[in-house]
């Protein structure tokens, strides 16, 4: 199978069904963890650090909470009207 890439076009045949599907991929799940490597820090700037990135996702979570939905930002800045069909498919079940 070619390789799955975010926000571009890709037929795939999903769980052995005949009819094939295009789809966009607008999130690809990962086999790994984003993390913060904090083992050279002292334990009290590792505790700093934590505190920080805590803080952080505080304001990713209230940015995203303003932030405008696919179909909502299509509306309000192109003047179009859409209504996708978001679903979800498990990587083992695809096919090319």
């Amino acid at each position: 199978m070619s390789k799955l890439l975010e926000n571009e076009l890709i037929t795939i045949t999903y769980d052995g069904d005949v009819a094939q599907r295009t789809i966009i991929p607008t999130t690809i799940p990962v086999d790994h963890v984003q993390s913060i490597d904090v083992t050279s820090l002292s334990e009290s700037d590792q505790q700093d650090m934590r505190n920080l990135i805590k803080e952080y996702a505080e304001y990713v979570r209230i940015f995203s909470s303003n932030m405008y939905n696919f179909e909502t930002w299509a509306e309000h800045t192109k003047g179009i009207y859409i209504e996708p069909k978001w679903r979800k498919f498990k990587l083992d079940k695809i096919a090319e």
